[in-house]
C-alpha cells in the first residue's frame, strides 16, 4: 500500500505521530481481534492500519499548511524487507516483492539482512549470496585480506572508496563497494563481480549511524562473464550476464538486464540467444521475457539503444526508463522480481553447462571448427570489454567522487579487465 500510494520517504511530524496513534485507538482496539482478508493477521493487519493513518494524515497535510510541509524536515527512507518465504506468492521459495513496514516508514532504518544500506543493497546481496553458494566459484577473500595466491581479483585500494555527497546535509555520503569472484577451473563462468554506489545520510538522533538517502545516487552494476575456453557447445558462446540498475536525484531510474550475446546474433526471426544445446532455456528465457516486459506494463520499454551497442543486447533484455515519485515503488517490486528471475535462471544454465562437462569436454564436435568458434568467442568477450571500457557511462560520475586515477585504475583493473 505504501508503495503504491508513493509514501516512500516521508517521515511524520511529531504531531502527525500523536494523530496516528489516535486514529489507532479507533482503528485497532485493544481487545478483541481482527480479521483482514478473511484470516486473523494480528501485527501484520495493524501494521497496514498505521500506514493507511499515515498515508492518511501526510497526504493532507499539504492541504492544510501549503505544499511543503516536510520542507525543513530531514527526509528518512523507507526499508526494505524481502518477504518471509512463507508469504511469498504462489509458495516459491524465493523473492516476490519487497515490502515495508509503518514503523520503518516513520522512523527510515537499515535493511533487514545486513543492518544498513542503500536501493540496491538487497539486490546486491541476494545475488552475492546465489553466486557463492553455487559452486561455480572460488572463495572470494574478505576486505582487507591477502590474496595469498593471487585468486581475489581486487586490490584492496580499489574494494572500496567514500566521498561526501554534494547538496545534501552534513555528514551525506556516496559509498563505493566491489567485489569479484573467479570461477572454478573449467567451470563455464569466468568472473563474476558487482560495483554498488550507496547515497547515505546521518540518522538523525542516532549518532554514527546512517540511512539511505532518498532520490539520490543508487547504483548496481553486476556482470557474469561466461568462460571463453568452456568447451560445451562445440564453441557456441555462452552470453554474460549484465545487470545495471540506476537511480538518480529528480525520480529517475533506469534499467538494463540481460543475456548479452558476445558474437552477433544469427539472423533468423526467432535470433537465438543461447547455445543450440539449451534450447529449452532459450524458451524459460523468452517466457520471462515475456512475463516482465510484454504481458505487464510496469516496464515499458526505454526507447531505442545506440546502435554501436545494439550488438550487446539481446531481444530478451529488460530495458527501461522509470520516473517520478511513485517508479521506487516499481524498481521494488517489479525490477525486484525480473532481477531475481533472470539471475536465477542464468544460474541454473550455468549449472546445467557445469554438469554437461563434467565428464570431460564435449568431443561430438569437428575439433576445427569448435577451435575457430572458440576464438570468436574469446574475440567478442575481449570486443565487449573493450567497449564497456571506452563506453562506461558511469565513469564521469566516477571521476567527480573519487578522482580520476582511481577510476581509471577501477574500469581497468577490475569492472572491465583485459584478459
Amino acid at each position: 500500500l505504501a508503495r503504491d500510494l508513493g509514501l516512500f520517504g516521508r517521515p511524520l511530524l511529531p504531531s502527525a505521530c500523536t494523530m496516528v496513534k489516535s486514529m489507532m485507538a479507533l482503528l485497532w482496539p485493544t481487545s478483541g481481534r481482527s480479521h483482514c482478508g478473511g484470516g486473523s493477521r494480528g501485527p501484520g493487519c495493524r501494521s497496514s492500519l498505521t500506514i493507511l493513518a499515515a498515508v492518511t494524515i501526510t497526504t493532507s497535510l499539504p492541504l492544510v499548511f501549503g505544499e511543503q510541509p516536510f520542507a525543513k524536515v530531514p527526509w528518512a527512507f523507507a526499508t526494505v524487507r524481502p518477504v518471509p518465504r512463507s508469504h511469498r506468492r504462489g509458495g516459491s521459495d524465493r523473492g516476490g516483492a519487497v515490502v515495508v513496514s509503518a514503523a520503518n516508514v516513520i522512523d527510515g532504518g537499515g535493511y533487514e539482512d545486513n543492518g544498513g544500506g542503500g536501493v540496491y543493497r538487497p539486490f546486491a546481496s541476494y545475488a552475492w549470496t546465489k553466486l557463492a553458494e553455487s559452486g561455480l566459484f572460488l572463495p572470494e577473500f574478505g576486505p582487507g585480506e591477502s590474496d595469498g595466491g593471487g585468486v581475489g581479483t581486487v586490490p584492496d585500494d580499489l574494494r572500496s572508496n567514500t566521498s561526501a555527497a554534494r547538496g545534501r546535509v552534513d555528514g551525506s555520503r556516496v559509498n563505493v563497494e566491489v567485489r569479484s569472484m573467479r570461477g572454478i577451473d573449467g567451470g563455464p563462468i569466468r568472473l563474476a563481480r558487482y560495483a554498488l554506489l550507496e547515497t547515505m545520510d546521518p540518522a538523525d538522533g542516532r549518532e554514527g549511524e546512517t540511512v539511505c538517502a532518498a532520490n539520490a545516487i543508487h547504483v548496481l552494476n553486476l556482470v557474469a562473464f561466461p568462460n571463453p575456453e568452456w568447451r560445451g557447445c562445440g564453441g557456441e558462446p555462452l552470453p554474460v550476464l549484465g545487470m545495471d540498475l540506476v537511480s538518480l536525484p529528480g525520480d529517475k531510474h533506469l534499467v538494463a538486464i540481460d543475456f548479452q550475446p558476445l558474437t552477433p546474433l544469427p539472423e533468423t526471426e526467432e535470433r537465438r540467444v543461447l547455445p543450440e544445446r539449451y534450447i529449452d532455456f532459450e524458451s524459460l528465457l523468452e517466457g520471462l521475457h515475456r512475463r516482465h516486459c510484454i504481458e505487464s506494463d510496469k516496464l515499458p520499454w526505454g526507447g531505442d539503444i545506440p546502435p554501436q551497442a545494439q550488438r550487446y543486447f539481446s531481444p530478451r533484455a529488460v530495458w527501461t526508463r522509470l520516473l517520478g515519485p511513485e517508479a521506487l515503488g516499481t524498481v521494488q517490486g517489479a525490477v525486484w522480481s525480473a532481477y531475481q528471475d533472470y539471475l536465477d535462471l542464468y544460474l541454473e544454465l550455468m549449472l546445467q553447462a557445469k554438469r554437461d562437462t563434467e565428464g570431460g569436454p564435449d568431443d561430438s564436435h569437428d575439433a576445427e571448427e569448435e577451435e575457430e568458434a572458440m576464438k570468436g568467442a574469446l574475440e567478442g568477450q575481449r570486443s565487449y570489454l573493450e567497449y564497456r571500457r571506452a563506453n562506461d557511462p558511469a565513469r564521469p560520475m566516477l571521476k567527480s567522487l573519487y578522482g580520476e586515477e582511481w577510476t581509471e585504475r577501477l574500469i581497468e583493473e577490475v569492472l572491465f579487465q583485459h584478459i
